[in-house]
């Protein structure tokens, strides 16, 4: 049975430990809304952990549906660019090298798992991290993605 899952990056967030979107970024996904299913269509609404993941759910209105919460798709975590090198910022502000926070040798499982046991129509509020993970290192903020897939998803 063939099925699609939307994944929706945040838009714009403050520049801070565990960042809520700015003004800005809630515009931008309001603007998302249209390219997803229609809120009677959507059969689950999977959200990360981090305040730009509520607020996404929150712009989209899903948060009266079913919601699953996990930080497999995206947590309090926020990406940092400190003196030329690219860390990660954990919870409470303590830095992290990139290679070093989800490392590929587990992180695509976990997210092929998500995908594959997501029912068709759900919607994940995620971060860009989570896109990375299944190899798009294009991953962009403020986009909808919408995976289809047949069986199990590679």
């Amino acid at each position: 049975m063939k099925k699609s899952v939307y994944l929706v990056t945040p838009g714009e967030t403050f520049d801070e430990v565990n960042p809520g979107m700015t003004h800005a970024g809630f515009s931008q996904i309001r603007a998302l809304r249209p390219l997803l299913p229609a809120e009677t269509e959507i059969s689950l609404v999977i959200c990360g952990t981090g305040k730009r993941h509520l607020n996404v759910r929150d712009v989209l209105n899903l948060v009266c549906l079913r919601v699953r919460w996990t930080n497999l798709v995206g947590g309090p975590e926020s990406p940092e660019r400190t003196l030329g090198q690219n860390l990660i910022l954990l919870a409470d502000g303590t830095p992290v090298t990139q290679a070093s926070f989800n490392p590929a040798e587990y992180a695509e499982a976990a997210m092929l798992a998500v995908l594959a046991t997501a029912p068709d129509n759900s919607v994940i509020c995620a971060g860009r991290t989570c896109l990375n993970m299944l190899g798009r290192a294009d991953a962009k903020l403020a986009t909808v993605y919408r995976i289809s897939f047949e069986g199990a998803p590679t």
